[in-house]
This record gives structure tokens, sequence and C-alpha cells, in this order.
């Protein structure tokens, strides 16, 4: 619990922040966007969100995100809770108590993977993935190793932040952005991008 509340404040203390740079190359209601999410989040986490079921955990924040999020960005936040829920169910079932590093990690791999099917992006396309991924590789490289849950999540942070603050003046291919001029996107890196390495970051504290 104190995990998932430790993103949500990590997305909302940085919601002007992604909306500056959501207005250099789009509309700027980025961190409007996942303020929403995670101000919805937050508010399941005090009632309805079951803690000791993780793979029903990441179906609920499925479905809350679904239900106010919207954007670009919700769709593919739902996409990827949804299937790494799905993922950890057929792995565990329902025994959280058996939950190591490396079922996280391959959760985490099954909902980039979808996000990467349905959403039709790839990394190197200024998008979200172009944290999730680098992100996925960094933990997937220490779960292998046998590293702790806190390596894990520390190699995987540093990851997607460097992977975010690449996309400052990557071109987009992806989503509205592909139509935003190729000097405005070295204004600003993806917002979206962003984002999840905050969110990442945020499991590190």
């Amino acid at each position: 619990k104190a995990l998932v509340l430790s993103v949500c404040a990590a997305l909302v203390a940085a919601e002007a922040k992604l909306s500056e740079w959501d207005g250099a190359v789009g509309d700027g209601d980025c961190g409007d966007t996942f303020r929403r999410g995670a101000d919805a989040v937050a508010a399941a986490c005090q009632s309805n969100y079951v803690f000791t079921k993780p793979a029903q955990l990441l179906t609920q924040i499925a479905d809350t995100i679904a239900s106010v999020m919207g954007a670009t960005s919700g769709v593919m936040l739902d996409i990827f809770f949804r299937a790494a829920g799905a993922a950890l169910h057929k792995r565990l079932g329902s025994d959280a108590a058996a939950v190591t590093a490396a079922d996280w990690v391959e959760a985490f791999a099954v909902g980039v993977e979808r996000v990467q099917f349905y959403g039709g992006a790839r990394p190197g396309m200024r998008t979200m993935l172009d944290a999730l991924v680098p992100a996925l590789e960094a933990a997937r490289a220490q779960a292998e190793a046998g590293a702790s849950g806190t390596e894990v999540l520390n190699q995987a942070a540093g990851a997607a932040l460097k992977g975010a603050e690449a996309t400052q003046g990557m071109e987009a291919m992806a989503g509205r952005a592909s139509y935003v001029r190729k000097e405005q996107m070295a204004k600003a890196p993806d917002p979206g991008a962003m984002a999840i390495a905050y969110a990442v970051q945020a499991l590190t504290k």
C-alpha cells in the first residue's frame, strides 16, 4: 500500500512539470491526466483495493485508471496493468506469499508487450515505452542475476529516467506528438515517458 501511495504522490507532485513539457509539444494536459489517475488510485487504496492479492490488485488499478484517466496514456496504462495482473495470476494464482522479484518482472514484461502490441509503438518513437522498456530490461537483468528486489527497482528506476530523458529532441513517430515539428521536440522530453520514470523512481523510496 505504501508503495502505491508513493507512486501516486510522485505523480501528483509532477503535475505542473508534466503539463509544462506537454504544453511544449502537445495540448498541455498530461499532468492533469496523470494527476487525475493518481488521485483516484490513492483514494481507492483507502477503500476497496486488495493488497494481499497482487494479481487482483493490478486488475483493480487497471479498473480505476480506465474509469478516470482517459487520453492515450490512460488507455495504455489500463492495458499494461490488466495484462500484468493476468500474467501474475497465471503464474501464481492467488498465492501472494510466493511472489518473487522474477514474478513481478515477468508480469511487467507481459504488460509492456501488450502496450506495444495494442499501441503500435516501439522504443525510439518518443512514447512512454522509452521509459518502460529500459526499465524492464534493467529489472530483468538484475532479477536473472539474483539481485534483491530493492536492487531490481533501483536499476529499473535509473534506466527508466535515462530512457525518458533521452526522448528530448527525439522525433515523435506515434500519437498526437507525431504531428509536431521536430524543432519543438528539442524543447522537452516526452511527458508520458517522464511520468513513467517518476513512478518507477517512487517505488524505490
